[in-house]
């Protein structure tokens, strides 16, 4: 996957991808202190994400994320101006219509507002992240407040870095389930499920999403606890 693959909300996998038929909509709702790490995280260090009062939190090896976007801007225009703040200028590219605001009982201050559903455009921020390049281990990080019910509001891209015939996604089924996918460089797939979770519109969860590409070991962590998630998989190769 090339630099820029990793869109955070948007993007349609379904260009050559497994499960094309799950993406047909976007999420409308939206996300905040989203952070990608190299490396897995334990279930503490998740957890002391989900509890941090502000943004310091870093994991126990003293290693911060290779990407953390905070939204916290009051206004963003053009190419490159969504700040990463983990000092690795991964600055992201806001997307058809996507932009920070202030939101009923946030997170922080400011959020990413994801404002339609959209199955051609990527409504997002694209980012500069590389999947390759956080390498064989990976973490991402997020807060998510959908403005529909899991259960029944439809089928929600929340991460993509799909590109060609290849795949990466995150994805919120109509069923509540979480659906995760990958593709490696020899053409082979992972695919996983959590089990169903019924939260309501408006309300703010935590999702963290590791996984070790090598023993095809994968972890969810739904505020701040372990979850769930399983599935097939015929990886061959430790490199997407």
């Amino acid at each position: 996957l090339d630099k820029g693959a990793v869109a955070i909300s948007g993007g349609n996998f379904a260009q050559g991808a497994a499960d094309s038929s799950l993406a047909s909509q976007y999420l409308v709702g939206s996300l905040d202190d989203i952070r990608l790490y190299s490396g897995l995280l334990s279930a503490g260090e998740v957890q002391a994400l989900v509890d941090a009062a502000d943004y310091t939190c870093i994991n126990c090896n003293d290693t911060g994320p290779i990407a953390e976007y905070k939204f916290e801007a009051l206004s963003w225009s053009g190419a490159a101006s969504v700040e990463d703040s983990s000092g690795n200028s991964q600055h992201g590219t806001p997307l058809n219509g996507v932009s920070p605001e202030l939101v009923s009982s946030p997170v922080s201050c400011r959020a990413l507002n994801v404002p339609y559903n959209d199955d051609t455009a990527k409504v997002a921020v694209d980012t500069l992240v590389d999947v390759n390049a956080i390498g064989e281990r990976g973490t991402v990080s997020f807060w998510y407040r959908s403005n529909a019910p899991w259960i029944d509001g439809g089928n929600r891209q929340l991460l993509d870095a799909s590109l060609g015939d290849k795949y990466f996604y995150l994805t919120l089924l109509d069923s509540g389930k979480l659906a995760f996918g990958l593709e490696d460089s020899a053409d082979k797939d992972l695919q996983y499920r959590s089990n169903v979770m019924s939260f309501m519109a408006d309300e703010w969860v935590h999702i963290g999403l590791s996984w070790d590409i090598v023993s095809q070991d994968i972890h969810l962590f739904i505020n701040g606890r372990e979850a769930f998630i399983g599935g097939q998989s015929t990886l061959s190769q430790s490199t997407l």
